[in-house]
């Protein structure tokens, strides 16, 4: 008697899946080995391992909000100039925003402005860098410092953005964290309390005093 085959069940997703946002990578790092010469290269590779694996662990867990701090408040006289005390936030590509200092800046003319924070590094610590034949060469930096800039902007970065129930995902991009809007009315410049920035953890991380 002749055995049936069995068709091959073809495998099926369930509706309403898709790809993740962002896209996955492939990660690599580096293998060591006895006697293997080391460049600045590789050791900024295995640095960059470490950031992309974390980052991506922050874009997937957390998404985007801020985490504490960042209280946007506007002072001067009649409300020229807007401050952000130090906080923590997470943007679109993982990386941890944090600003140690308060953060100011002058307002420009306009009717609606949105007040964002940006991840920033600089080259810091330069030193002198060894030449040929025992020469000294030119300067290098010897560390990155990270740090965050307040910009003002007159588009919501996040607008395109779905959010649920407060919260938002990360698009992948490297844009703004926006932390609050500001309207201009009663011939100075106030924070927008309608106005709710994406959070991360407690609800308290993204009030604002204006």
């Amino acid at each position: 008697m002749a055995t049936r085959k069995r068709p091959r069940r073809r495998t099926q997703f369930p509706p309403g899946g898709g790809e993740l946002s962002p896209p996955l990578v492939r990660l690599w790092r580096l293998n060591y080995y006895a006697g293997r010469l080391l460049t600045p290269e590789d050791l900024t590779r295995e640095q960059q391992y470490h950031l992309d694996s974390r980052r991506r662990l922050n874009q997937l867990l957390h998404g985007v909000g801020v985490l504490g701090g960042l209280e946007l408040a506007v002072t001067g006289g009649g409300g020229q100039q807007v401050q952000v005390r130090p906080g923590v936030a997470l943007d679109c590509l993982g990386r941890e925003i944090v600003a140690v200092d308060v953060l100011e800046a002058p307002i420009p003319a306009g009717k609606v402005l949105y007040a964002s924070v940006h991840y920033l590094e600089r080259l810091v610590d330069g030193v002198p860098r060894p030449g040929e034949h025992g020469t000294v060469g030119d300067t290098q930096a010897s560390r990155i410092e990270e740090d965050a800039e307040l910009v003002l902007e007159l588009e919501d970065p996040l607008a395109a953005h779905p959010r649920h129930r407060g919260s938002c995902g990360a698009c992948g991009l490297d844009h703004a964290l926006p932390i609050g809007r500001l309207r201009f009315s009663g011939g100075r410049w106030r924070v927008d309390r309608t106005y709710r920035p994406p959070r991360i953890g407690h609800p308290r991380a993204t009030a604002s005093r204006g």
